[in-house]
């Protein structure tokens, strides 16, 4: 999994490294479509399942600014595979 800033970013992030001890991400299938999706973030998923679980470091200056579209910071190994199933409405 991998993330960027948004191309309106002026510096590129973070400053200095910054670490984690339990960073959870949570993939889902989308349990609603978007124009039914609520408020309540737990509604929204689908099948549920704990792919990443445990410390996550980022190290200074990993996403950069600048381009158009920036490019991607470091790629976060995820703990559990993840297939994503797509829903048809």
């Amino acid at each position: 999994m991998r993330f960027r800033v948004n191309t309106n970013t002026a510096v590129s992030f973070p400053a200095a490294t910054v670490t984690w001890s339990d960073y959870e991400v949570t993939l889902a299938q989308a349990a609603n479509p978007i124009s039914s999706m609520s408020t309540v973030f737990l509604a929204n998923l689908l099948n549920p399942v704990l792919v990443k679980n445990g410390a996550l470091s980022i190290g200074a200056n990993n996403f950069s600014a600048g381009g158009n579209p920036n490019s991607f910071g470091t790629l976060v190994v995820l703990d559990t595979p993840y297939v994503y199933q797509e829903v048809t409405w």
